[in-house]
């Protein structure tokens, strides 16, 4: 199994089902620094933004970035949303 594979494997997450919230942070899905800052954030909401953030030409990377990071962050309090459009 690759490296990459590896990641792909879904993990348990805690999801929060919690509709409320006062704060949204809204970060690109192809910077892998803003994912990693994810759970020190102080917002109540984070929006991973694969539409006008992200140039056409990084938005299959940012797609995969954004779903394999998603399958490895097991514990987070914050509501996930991911911000996305047509990839035509």
């Amino acid at each position: 199994m690759s490296l990459l594979d590896s990641l792909a494997v879904p993990t348990f997450r805690e999801i929060n089902k919690d509709n409320s919230f006062k704060s949204v942070l809204m970060l690109s899905a192809n910077n892998i620094k803003h994912l990693s800052k994810i759970v020190s954030l102080e917002a109540d909401a984070i929006m991973l933004n694969l539409e006008d953030g992200v140039s056409k030409e990084e938005k299959p990377f940012a797609l995969v970035l954004c779903a394999i990071f998603l399958t490895q962050l097991n514990k987070c309090s914050k509501k996930l949303i991911v911000r996305v459009n047509s990839f035509r």
